[in-house]
């Protein structure tokens, strides 16, 4: 294991009731409950006791597995959880808010073999509604209401991932065919620039949205081209937590049904230098959000490593597509997360980030690639 991973993943468990308190989301500034940062926990001490075996994290992992189900006050309804509180957004955090939780009731089932955190995860996944015909869910509202699809194309993605590591346990039919069916329909689904990064939002069903959509992609070409305010900023930082998903569905049975020009055509954007620069370069006046949010005084970009940890993200995905990208790179993708975030005397990511405990929690994003084959980097 990364040195600094481990460093930073004991410093959390040593201070794990102090560690969990609401967030910030990021960038985006939302009030969030601690449901969210207790997942992360969770799935950081679940992944420990499994690289480690040391029984004294079976207390804690069950301590927060129990905050996950006896959370009345984040689920009023006996619906979905409230991820966040703030009056312009819902308070889901669409369907991948939702996802997070059911990673980590996932993560304490793995290690306590407890059917209470598998049934509630099952009971939380088949809350939301699938679309048949556009192979999407919809959010759930915490009073049980049946809301839109769910337009943002790393939720449904992350939602399908966490649904897969969901079925390789329960063999829950519904749950398989649902992930299945979005697999197959990637292609549709999502959209791709030329160079090879995801596109945002998700690919409209009817025809006027679809022209609207790529007239609104021609756009934004020609803006990024002028250094004009456009989202391909945003995109290059959600780019490999959009890989280290299709990571988790290629390495827990959907490899299958995975659209094989997507995968290949993304990870090859990873060696792009042009991808290296926008996660190192502070351009935020280039984010088309920028309106929306606080100044930003950051080193780099503020959705990369700043937020979605991307050094952490590129070691699961050179674990699992190890063949078709280089190790040297995730390598350097690390060593740039560690550049840029962490505090070697604290052993947190406070430096260059809006949010710093929710970004030292997602950590776990980098244990579960020693977790799941105790690989060595």
């Amino acid at each position: 294991m990364k040195k600094e991973v481990a460093e930073i993943s004991h410093s959390i468990i040593n201070n794990v009731n102090s560690f969990i308190s609401c967030t910030a989301n990021g960038p985006y500034d939302d009030h969030e409950t601690e449901l969210r940062i207790t997942a992360h926990v969770l799935c950081i001490c679940a992944f420990l006791y499994e690289i480690e075996k040391n029984v004294s994290l079976l207390q804690p992992i069950n301590k927060l597995g129990k905050r996950l189900l006896h959370s009345e006050s984040y689920r009023p309804n006996g619906y979905t959880c409230i991820c966040r509180n703030k009056e312009t957004k819902d308070k889901t955090n669409g369907v991948i808010g939702q996802a997070w939780i059911i990673e980590g009731l996932i993560e304490a089932y793995r290690v306590t073999k407890n059917r209470v955190y598998i049934s509630e995860a099952e009971e939380l996944f088949l809350l939301h509604e699938f679309d048949d015909t556009c192979c999407l869910w919809h959010s759930r509202d915490i009073d049980g209401r049946s809301r839109s699809i769910d337009n943002t194309f790393n939720h449904q993605l992350w939602f399908a991932a966490i649904g897969s590591l969901l079925y390789e346990i329960t063999n829950n039919n519904k749950i398989g065919n649902q992930v299945t069916e979005f697999c197959k329909n990637i292609n549709r689904i999502c959209k791709i620039h030329r160079n090879g990064l995801f596109i945002h939002q998700i690919y409209p069903n009817m025809i006027r949205g679809k022209i609207k959509f790529d007239l609104k992609t021609i756009r934004e070409f020609t803006y990024s081209m002028s250094g004009l305010p456009n989202m391909a900023y945003k995109e290059n930082g959600y780019h490999a937590f959009n890989l280290y998903a299709l990571a988790i569905l290629e390495k827990h049975g959907m490899k299958e049904y995975l659209p094989e020009n997507i995968i290949k055509k993304s990870l090859r954007y990873c060696e792009n230098r042009q991808y290296m620069q926008s996660l190192c370069s502070n351009n935020h006046y280039t984010d088309v959000n920028t309106k929306d949010l606080k100044a930003c005084y950051l080193q780099c970009n503020r959705y990369g490593f700043a937020y979605n940890v991307t050094g952490f993200e590129m070691l699961y995905i050179s674990y699992v597509f190890y063949k078709r990208i280089s190790l040297e790179l995730a390598n350097e993708m690390y060593n740039k997360q560690i550049y840029f975030t962490y505090n070697e005397e604290k052993h947190i990511l406070d430096r260059n980030t809006e949010d710093s405990r929710l970004v030292t929690a997602r950590v776990y994003e980098a244990l579960r690639a020693f977790a799941e084959e105790k690989y060595v980097y």
